[in-house]
């Protein structure tokens, strides 16, 4: 799958109506596709999501939330926070024609 950059990527998120599978953006949505990943910071750990759907200014999303919107949503930049497991030493040359596959493990 490719994702493409967000130039437009919201700024903000409002605190009433974030819950669960549901994020209500400050800004507008244009530019913003399903399946787009973002992250956002809260309480000091970072928690990435994807865009599953749209409906004016609220974006369903994957999985769903665990921690409150405190800060903006990152599209530009999506960070993931966590382990990898399974083999951690790569020959990046190989990898820019075969890719490449890992699994992240949440920090609990």
């Amino acid at each position: 799958m490719q994702i493409a950059s967000n130039e437009a990527a919201p700024t903000g998120v409002t605190g009433a109506g974030s819950i669960n599978s549901v994020v209500v953006v400050a800004s507008t949505t244009v530019g913003i596709g399903v399946g787009w990943f973002f992250s956002f910071e809260s309480g000091g750990r970072v928690y990435p999501h994807q865009v599953t759907a749209i409906e004016g200014d609220q974006l369903s999303v994957a999985p769903r939330l665990r921690a409150t919107l405190s800060g903006p949503l990152n599209f530009a930049e999506p960070e993931v926070e966590g382990f990898l497991d399974g083999t951690t030493s790569w020959d990046l040359d190989p990898l820019a024609h075969t890719g490449i596959t890992f699994t992240i493990s949440e920090d609990s």
